[in-house]
């Protein structure tokens, strides 16, 4: 998706007076796609779909239909870096106070690591601003640091910060050509370089590794969880230098000496950590070792052979590792394999729904086929604007208005503000939230419940016609 179509699909406002809080709302309101999927699947216009057999048969010959390779899918990538460098160019202090939101505030993972890939080379990095003279007047705001933060905060038993997967995935960000591009055009780095520019990230990376290096306890926690060969690849591409050769055996990572006699480490006594793999396991015996070892999903996941891969029985048996997000996020797998039709399933599933803090469950209930299932999920997300609007409120006489623009030129503005509305409505109190629409008269509209769907009903008759009357509304 390139930037042009990004601006045209806005809509709300002429380009030139779209700013950066517009930006910031339609991005949290509006985009939450993945920017890395584990499997193939289909770039249908710049939308990613699984590349299942009917999706393929549904799409052949369609010139705007192409496979994507696993990985990391650039047009959505694409679509969200220029969102945040528009932003950036317009507000670079409100692109760092957004970049701590998104790691504490947001569950959608891919967000901060294109907020951290994009504040790790921006160019407000701390110069010394200098008089005429030539002496140093002051420093320029460092907000690499920010970037540096997001990949180094650290907190026990916290989802917020980046695992390694993130860690490294904010380089192969910065990597992909599209976003290099982008990096050279605004100026983060010479547009003769030939290398991706990653600004701090090989700096905050040697960091993140050597904190773990330090602290044992969490580093073997990692090679557990299945991030072994993902550290490896952080540590090469970071020219990493451990401190000991407990670094390499706990990675089960054999060294040799360079052409240039330099290496000291790991080259002697080195005792390698090796991780089994299930090959050649039944999947009974597979679900006995998942019970016996207490394993996580993550653990798992990465050992499966490829002709056994993910199964119901298998699922069943990580259940006990999966937090309440992992299980409203794997609600559409679930459903695929029967096994919400398990009542203790079910019941837990439905504890899971009750305990959620954001807006999630709307994208994952456009995955899933059952009615019941998607209202639920719809439910949840409700529940969690309504609570989080209820925490945020300080003043209890609180009112508040949305006016509705529908005159003639903004049918395509009016269809975005539809969802836009129908995700924040839902969680005022109806005594206090009061909604108009205007054009060349005004109107008071009135929802018939306080939920998701009594919203989107009461927004389903505006259309775009005559003239614009701020004074109606």
């Amino acid at each position: 998706m390139n930037t042009q179509h990004t601006h045209q699909a806005r809509g709300a406002l002429p380009e030139s007076q779209v700013g950066p809080a517009e930006q910031l709302l339609a991005l949290v309101l509006n985009a939450s796609a993945h920017l890395w999927h584990n499997r193939p699947g289909i770039d249908v216009a710049g939308v990613w779909q699984p590349a299942t057999r009917r999706a393929q048969e549904r799409l052949k010959g369609r010139r705007d239909a192409r496979f994507a390779p696993p990985g990391l899918f650039a047009p959505a990538a694409l679509h969200l870096y220029s969102t945040l460098l528009e932003i950036q160019r317009l507000n670079p202090l409100l692109l760092a106070h957004f970049g701590s939101y998104a790691l504490r505030e947001t569950e959608w993972r891919d967000l901060k690591i294109a907020c951290a890939a994009l504040l790790l080379v921006q160019d407000r990095k701390g110069e010394p601003v200098h008089e005429e003279s030539g002496e140093v007047a002051f420093y320029d705001d460092d907000y690499r640091r920010v970037g540096e933060a997001l990949i180094l905060f650290y907190e026990q038993g916290s989802q917020a910060m980046l695992n390694p997967k993130g860690v490294l995935r904010v380089a192969e960000l910065l990597e992909l050509p599209e976003i290099a591009r982008l990096n050279r055009e605004a100026g983060f780095a010479s547009e003769a370089s030939g290398r991706a520019p990653l600004g701090r990230w090989k700096s905050a990376a040697r960091q993140w590794l050597r904190f773990r290096e330090r602290n044992l306890p969490l580093l073997e926690g990692l090679v557990k969880a299945g991030f072994k060969e993902t550290i490896k690849r952080i540590a090469r591409k970071a020219g990493y230098r451990p401190e000991s050769e407990r670094f390499f055996a706990l990675l089960g990572w054999k060294q040799k000496q360079s052409a240039a006699g330099h290496r000291r480490l790991g080259l002697s006594g080195l005792v390698l950590a090796k991780r089994r793999r299930f090959e050649g396991l039944s999947e009974a015996e597979i679900c006995a070792q998942i019970a016996a070892e207490k394993l996580s999903y993550k653990e798992v996941v990465g050992r499966l052979p490829a002709e056994t891969g993910l199964t119901a029985a298998i699922l069943v048996a990580l259940l006990p590792s999966l937090s309440d997000r992992d299980l409203r996020i794997m609600t559409p797998s679930l459903e695929a394999f029967g096994l919400l039709a398990d009542a203790e399933i079910r019941a837990r599933w439905e504890r899971a729904l009750s305990s959620a803090s954001d807006q999630r469950a709307l994208n994952v209930a456009t995955k899933v086929v059952d009615e019941g299932l998607r209202a639920q999920l719809e439910g949840a997300a409700d529940r969690a604007a309504q609570r989080a609007l209820e925490a945020a409120r300080l003043d209890a006489t609180l009112h508040v208005m949305f006016l509705v623009d529908v005159s003639g030129s903004l049918q395509q503005a009016i269809e975005r503000s539809k969802e836009a509305l129908s995700r924040i409505l839902s969680g005022f109190d109806p005594a206090r939230l009061h909604v108009a629409s205007f054009n060349t008269l005004g109107q008071v509209l009135v929802p018939k419940a306080r939920s998701r769907r009594a919203v989107q009903h009461m927004l389903e008759g505006l259309r775009a016609a005559g003239g614009t009357c701020h004074g109606a509304g």
